[in-house]
């Protein structure tokens, strides 16, 4: 009658992750997981008998659940999920085509008892357990594996936390999003998609309402202009009626007046009478584009999607993860490009205080930028004297002032109009200039 009662006794299912947990750890530590070594690893997290422990490890070698192999009077267990196959159900890997091995990871990361993660080589033996490599030259196939991995951490498939790699839980994603995206920032720094490309207009320097430039608006103050984006039409934040919150956020965006105003979702423009205006951000949106969609024009101060990301089904919200990614790469790109340019920059100045002193000096070393020989001073290599005086001198030839803000306002006001055309031919023409110097042996004075 015992022995009939012991067939129907089942593996308890706490036990058997217990002891899976157990092997895994034993392995990790790249110890043999024998009798001894599994017990005590339970012991060490689990107040349970060492008579348990054994009798449910028996129930789960009869079960198939725990593979045993006895060598040297000994038992070692194995987990059958990480076993080879047979080689007749091994699939090919051709890895010269660079085939997709993520299928195979979360494959691996997704079993039950992988849940705290496991390391590249552990992943690597199952993939090889399964799969037969085809044209493996050297490490070709591991070098794909890291590649594929490194991919998937990046685009927040899978977390790495040390050297174990899983796949993220719930509340991995709320707390990873919670804390690295900070969306009311974030809204003034994306480049939404129908912004991709585009360069802006040169900013026109008056005012379009009251024909102003900055030095004064309609009550008679500076007042520094804003300038679409698209068009270049300026306007004094006071004559656009701008509160100052939202003029500080409309200069972190990629403003368009009315004339030029798209939706930011759909990217286009028409439909006027469609067409809402954020109070938080003076972005356009279409209504039908809204989430959820608008039929009437809203009552009193209304706010969009992305300064509410929460709103509806997220839409704002996926937007903003959307556009933020791209905004990240493209700042990566462009750290990448400017710091590539100033390994062949130089440097060159006159001989004064701020080009000598040890703040200067420390800069140019972290910069690993060169400094160029020159003369102590010359008047032919010094940009402002050479460029930029002579264009402002004929400018201001004839003009009359009162007082010093108006002299200050007016040569402000051509700096400003200038192209960027007319300050890179001026650094342009200081190599020809820089040369000469040096050939004359500091003895330049052509005009």
């Amino acid at each position: 009658m015992v022995r009939e009662l012991d067939k129907n006794i089942e593996v308890n299912s706490t036990y058997l992750s217990w002891i899976l947990e157990a092997v895994h750890k034993v392995k990790h530590q790249k110890q043999r997981p024998n009798n001894d070594r599994v017990i005590g690893a339970i012991r060490q997290n689990h107040q349970v008998s060492e008579e348990s422990i054994l009798e449910q490890l028996e129930l789960a070698v009869k079960a198939g659940l725990i593979i045993r192999i006895e060598s040297n009077n000994d038992y070692t267990y194995k987990d059958p999920a990480l076993t080879p196959c047979k080689p007749s159900k091994l699939k090919v890997l051709d890895v010269e085509k660079k085939a997709d091995l993520s299928k195979y990871v979360y494959q691996c990361l997704r079993e039950p008892q992988n849940g705290k993660g496991l390391m590249l080589k552990s992943i690597e033996k199952y993939i090889l357990s399964r799969c037969e490599l085809k044209n493996n030259n050297g490490n070709a196939f591991t070098k794909n594996l890291h590649m594929c991995v490194r991919r998937a951490v990046q685009l927040g498939r899978l977390v790495q936390s040390g050297k174990l790699i899983k796949v993220p839980s719930e509340e991995d994603g709320e707390s990873r999003g919670s804390s690295s995206i900070n969306f009311e920032e974030a809204n003034f720094e994306v480049i939404l998609p129908f912004e991709r490309y585009k360069k802006r207009a040169t900013p026109v320097i008056l005012c379009s309402f009251c024909l102003e430039g900055a030095d004064k608006n309609r009550e008679g103050k500076w007042e520094d202009l804003i300038s679409c984006a698209d068009c270049g039409n300026s306007g004094h934040p006071s004559c656009l009626k701008f509160s100052a919150d939202l003029t500080a956020k409309v200069r972190k965006l990629r403003w368009q007046c009315i004339n030029c105003k798209k939706c930011s979702f759909c990217g286009k423009s028409g439909k006027e009478d469609d067409m809402l205006f954020c109070d938080s951000c003076d972005r356009g949106f279409h209504m039908p584009c809204c989430d959820p969609p608008i039929t009437r024009p809203p009552k009193g101060d209304w706010k969009c999607n992305l300064c509410d990301p929460e709103r509806g089904t997220k839409k704002g919200k996926k937007f903003l993860e959307a556009a933020l990614k791209y905004t990240t790469k493209v700042k990566t790109q462009l750290k990448a490009t400017s710091k590539q340019s100033l390994k062949r920059a130089r440097t060159q100045s006159c001989n004064v205080h701020p080009h000598i002193s040890h703040q200067t000096q420390d800069a140019l070393g972290q910069l690993d930028l060169t400094p160029l020989p020159h003369p102590a001073y010359s008047p032919d290599l010094a940009l402002s004297d050479y460029c930029l005086f002579p264009q402002l001198k004929k400018y201001l030839k004839g003009h009359h002032y009162d007082n010093d803000e108006e002299v200050i306002a007016d040569v402000g006001r051509w700096c400003c109009g200038q192209s960027s055309e007319f300050f890179s031919d001026g650094v342009r023409q200081l190599v020809k200039s820089w040369r000469l110097c040096v050939d004359r042996d500091s003895d330049y004075d052509e005009k």
